[in-house]
């Protein structure tokens, strides 16, 4: 079994690894204003925004835990799945019907915000694009392309 750095080794399979996007630092700046709103003796703007906060926090936590892993049979990849906790969905994606990688970027006046890291396969004769992961940061949006190419042994 090889060593990879984003992609983490659980028995004979592995599960891609998860990454802080757009969410987290908007999330992070709701917090400080709300922070700064209490600071400033608007206590109750202050904790309602706290509160909003909070419950989707718990929310995004509780629902939307998702598992992506690659299924490694006899040291070959089989498939690709992806199981949605909350809603006990799992979607199979053989490795056969893998197209390919590809990187997408988002920015706003050139400040980039979001790195997705979608993966085309075909499904009953159709191309379709399954977003695998993203991330803040195109560079470790990269890496994963690199180690699923090479586990997956496509190009």
């Amino acid at each position: 079994m090889k060593h990879y750095k984003l992609l983490l080794p659980d028995g004979s399979d592995y599960i891609i690894g998860t990454f802080r996007g757009m969410e987290a630092i908007a999330g992070g700046l709701l917090c400080l204003v709300a922070v700064g709103l209490i600071a400033g003796g608007h206590i109750k703007a202050g904790l309602i925004i706290l509160g909003v906060i909070t419950f989707f926090i718990i929310l995004f936590r509780t629902t939307y835990k998702v598992n992506r892993r690659v299924v490694m049979e006899n040291g070959v990849p089989r498939e690709i799945t992806i199981r949605f906790a909350k809603f006990g969905k799992t979607h199979v994606y053989p490795v056969a019907n893998i197209l390919g990688l590809s990187l997408r970027t988002g920015s706003i006046a050139g400040i980039p915000l979001q790195a997705e890291l979608p993966v085309e396969y075909r499904d009953a004769g159709k191309v379709k694009v399954l977003p695998l992961a993203g991330s803040l940061k195109a560079k470790d949006m990269q890496e994963l392309w690199n180690e699923l190419e090479d586990l997956l042994q496509i190009k």
